[in-house]
């Protein structure tokens, strides 16, 4: 697709089914200003600076850039400018659950997506037709493949909980030690993030 001359930048683009090379943020604007062309932009641990860059280029409003920023947002849904801007999170769960922070800003014809690098975008399940073909479809289409994606990612966090919480009943149950006793608080502190986060 396209190179990454920075690092942590990922430009997209289609028109008219065609593939665009893009690795200079700066031409953000021409692509998205011609009205015919798709673009993603997606940072993954980017510098401030280069939010803000790019929060120029896309015309986002700059108490969005700052939230983005910021990495330390709720879950939520907001229009500010005709921008539509999501912050959701990823799941993962090793011994705990972890929580990964994902912003979208949806224009009228890109997606900008900003997260850490330990998610990748690109291997939602929704995008093995091709990304081409999602972005042709439109930014909006793009953001639902990877919002679903997302959500997908929840169960498996889910029923690995489920499991644990089942095997530490019966531990209680079986032996009350002061081990079990900090594994329940521990999960029930998770559980409460989780409640926040999603």
């Amino acid at each position: 697709m396209s190179a990454m001359a920075i690092d942590g930048l990922r430009i997209q683009a289609v028109r008219s089914g065609q593939v665009i090379e893009v690795d200079d943020p700066d031409a953000i604007g021409d692509l998205i200003a011609d009205g015919q062309t798709r673009v993603w932009i997606d940072l993954a641990d980017p510098s401030p600076a280069l939010v803000e860059r790019v929060a120029a280029c896309v015309g986002l409003h700059p108490l969005v850039a700052d939230d983005i920023i910021e990495r330390n947002e709720r879950a939520k849904v907001e229009l500010i400018d005709g921008i539509i801007h999501l912050v959701m999170y990823a799941l993962t769960r090793q011994r705990t659950t972890e929580r990964h922070e994902l912003d979208f800003a949806l224009g009228q014809n890109f997606l900008l997506s900003v997260h850490p690098a330990a998610w990748d975008p690109t291997k939602a399940h929704q995008l093995k037709i091709g990304l081409p073909v999602i972005l042709e479809r439109g930014p909006d289409f793009l953001l639902w493949a990877l919002v679903d994606s997302v959500v997908d990612g929840y169960f498996p966090v889910f029923d690995t909980l489920a499991d644990e919480i089942d095997g530490l009943q019966d531990d209680v149950v079986n032996k009350a030690v002061p081990a079990n006793l900090e594994h329940v608080f521990r999960l029930k502190s998770e559980l409460v993030s989780l409640r926040h986060v999603i």
